[in-house]
């Protein structure tokens, strides 16, 4: 299958199907999770530490899958999951992180507001728990550093790599988005469009960390939002 020359990714070992087995042992370990929170969380509801601890547990998942299903099983660097210097050879190269991060949040704010319109009290993102100052300063580190690069290096460096070495890039693009927007459940549908932005982010920079920049300052932008509401 053809490409432009844009719409290109590394050639690595692995495939869609160590994708789809590495996601098998994410969905085992987020059932094995919420197990054992619904388990030990007070009859309220999961506080502040649940969800703290649970981040920190998903993280972990997220970061051993990859490792696991890719360098570890096909014996070569982790570089290969994206941990490279950006390619910023252009100026359009150079800001369009920056145009990523502004249509990511605007996706975010006018699915705020339709969600809202609507009443659609289902899709509307979880309500926080009440935070100590310590422990709002700890989330926050969870959801905008730990998570953020988590879920860049599974569902870009990854699970869109891997995707695309079978079923080219464009299917990769589609297919790593729509798992990323449906482990986030009733949030699927704003988390599929972010998705897509960051994949064809990856795609064109050939590195995680651009994607991680935008995702991270996503989320630091949302979180405080959160907090202060």
């Amino acid at each position: 299958m053809s490409e432009s020359n844009h719409l290109t990714v590394g050639s690595v070992p692995w495939n869609s199907f160590d994708v789809f087995a590495a996601l098998g042992s994410v969905i085992a370990g987020f059932v094995v999770l919420a197990m054992a929170i619904l388990q030990f969380q007070p009859e309220t509801g999961p506080g502040a530490a649940s969800l703290v601890i649970s981040a920190l547990i998903t993280s972990c998942i997220l970061f051993a899958s990859s490792w696991a299903f890719g360098p570890l099983k096909h014996g070569v660097s982790v570089v290969t999951l994206g941990f490279c210097p950006p390619n910023f050879s252009t100026v359009g190269l150079r800001i369009f992180p920056v145009l990523v991060l502004v249509s990511a949040l605007v996706v975010n704010g006018v699915y705020s507001i339709l969600v809202g319109y609507w009443s659609l009290e289902f899709f509307e993102p979880p309500e926080l728990p009440n935070f100590s100052i310590n422990t709002a300063i700890l989330t926050g580190v969870f959801f905008v550093v730990v998570g953020p690069l988590a879920e860049e290096v599974f569902f870009r460096g990854f699970a869109l790599q891997g995707i695309s070495q079978r079923f080219g890039v464009k299917t990769g693009v589609i297919g790593s988005s729509l798992l990323f927007g449906i482990l986030h459940f009733n949030l699927v549908v704003p988390t599929f469009l972010i998705g897509v932005l960051l994949a064809f982010l990856f795609v064109r920079t050939r590195s995680v960390f651009p994607c991680f920049f935008v995702h991270s300052a996503h989320n630091g932008l949302v979180f405080i939002t959160s907090v202060v509401s």
